[in-house]
């Protein structure tokens, strides 16, 4: 690209990252060529964290993500500390059923398929049992009590005799 140089009134040409450009710096891009992405007024090869590049422009991230891929809140790659990031690319302040918040990761991860809701990923995890004749028993989930425990119906708990 090629800018007017209003001193020698004669076109110069553009920084050979800017497509377009307003002067000879880096940092006077209007627009960016080829992979690079515009941000502020600077052409970069990648954007910085809490941006991507769409359509060779730098653009925020969703406000609940530090990292995305895109724009909308289902494109998040990580997420702001308060949050935790779903499966579906989404940040949340609770995870669903189904899953419980890994806090190394910040990320909600399943639940053993025995679990409606849990506090880890094994067997032993369980806080609610995914099957309704499931009993749940010192964090398993079971068809019957152990010793010493009887089988509470309407809680679908082992409670101890």
């Amino acid at each position: 690209g090629t800018y007017g140089d209003d001193g020698s009134l004669r076109c110069r040409v553009c920084n050979p990252g800017c497509a377009t450009c307003s002067g000879p710096g880096s940092g006077e891009c209007l627009t960016c060529g080829g992979v690079l992405a515009l941000q502020g007024s600077t052409c970069v090869a990648r954007c910085d964290d809490g941006t991507v590049g769409v359509n060779n422009v730098c653009q925020s991230c969703h406000s609940e993500c530090k990292k995305c891929n895109g724009v909308t809140n289902s494109d998040c790659i990580a997420c702001q500390d308060s949050h935790f990031l779903h499966q579906d690319g989404s940040c949340v302040t609770e995870c669903p059923d189904a899953f419980y918040p890994e806090p190394f990761s910040k990320a909600c991860k399943s639940c053993h398929s025995s679990c409606a809701t849990c506090t880890g990923a094994s067997a032993g995890d369980c806080l609610t049992c995914s099957d309704s004749t499931h009993f749940l028993d010192n964090g398993r989930c079971g068809l019957t009590c152990s010793s010493g425990t009887y089988a509470d119906t309407a809680a679908h708990r082992c409670q101890t005799c």
